[in-house]
């Protein structure tokens, strides 16, 4: 995977697009830890999105999905989240924790 994500984000394009069609938005933060960081370039980014943004379309938006199917958890505002029809609300984090094990 390259620095696609900070291409994306650095541009704001989502953000801008939200502002300028008078649509209701939301302010979310991504966090990103261990691998997926390194990957990411970040370990957190601030987004805009349209009100009633769900997990899936952030999902499909930010291309997360291949995080995803190699294992990575997502959790919004501490709780654990695999109900991709979650809709988002403002000043939610959305964290993407890699697999982990304990012993």
């Amino acid at each position: 995977m390259n620095n696609r994500w900070f291409d994306v984000y650095v541009a704001l394009g989502y953000s801008m697009e939200a502002a300028n069609h008078s649509t209701k938005s939301i302010k979310i933060d991504i966090l990103f830890f261990g691998q997926i960081s390194e990957t990411i370039g970040q370990r957190r980014i601030e987004v805009i999105l349209k009100e009633g943004t769900n997990l899936e379309q952030l999902i499909k938006r930010f291309q997360l999905m291949e995080f995803i199917n190699s294992g990575v958890k997502i959790s919004i505002d501490d709780l654990f989240c695999d109900d991709f029809n979650t809709v988002l609300q403002d000043s939610s984090v959305v964290a993407l924790l890699p697999p982990f094990s304990g012993g």
